[in-house]
């Protein structure tokens, strides 16, 4: 179990199985809290991440293939490499969430339904969806949004793209080793 994709290939299995003992229970009639809609749910859910393992495991095999191999290697190289700068991301986007509910929560007119609208607020933000949020901004609130976002789109952006140019000169210096890595990885 050392490799992740070993991982993948177990998950893959195990939730192909629960997925299909599911399917045979609700065709026989069979309801885990008396409601169907429930059960179909979980069977969607489960569906839904079975898709994104078997996604995986196509990922895994395209790495035999001389240049998906590379890219392949790239992206989890990637990941690697973002995992301080998702921290820092993620710690700035709650930080902000917070202050912006808390901004809103103190006025009259509150607008979040609690820090999770709040929180789904910000990241609307970062990803430039906030059209229908920005009309009952209140000032100290917009000024906190322009910090916020010139803080995440000028500073983190910028750092995400120096950190992925990073890795994709690490990486192309050693192109034909990492080809030949993944391949033999198979």
């Amino acid at each position: 179990l050392r490799d992740p994709w070993n991982l993948i290939d177990i998950f893959v299995v195990v939730f192909g199985f629960f997925t299909v003992v599911m399917e045979w229970c609700l065709s026989v009639g069979y309801e885990i809290d008396g409601t169907q809609s429930l059960n179909l749910r979980i069977i969607r859910f489960c569906y839904a991440f079975l898709t994104l393992l078997i996604m995986a495991k196509a990922f895994f095999y395209c790495r035999g293939y001389a240049n998906l191999g590379f890219l392949i290697n790239m992206i989890l190289n990637i990941i690697k490499d973002m995992a301080n700068f998702t921290i820092v991301l993620v710690i700035a986007g709650l930080g902000f969430a917070m202050c912006n509910y808390q901004l809103q929560a103190r006025g009259e007119d509150q607008q979040f339904g609690g820090p999770v609208d709040s929180m789904f607020f910000t990241y609307n933000a970062l990803v430039g969806n906030v059209e229908e949020y920005t009309s009952f901004l209140g000032d100290w609130s917009r000024l906190i949004y322009v910090v916020y976002t010139a803080f995440t789109v000028v500073v983190m952006l910028n750092l995400l793209i120096a950190i992925m140019g990073d890795t994709f000169d690490r990486i192309q210096e050693g192109y034909i080793k990492a080809k030949n890595i993944e391949r033999l990885g198979l």
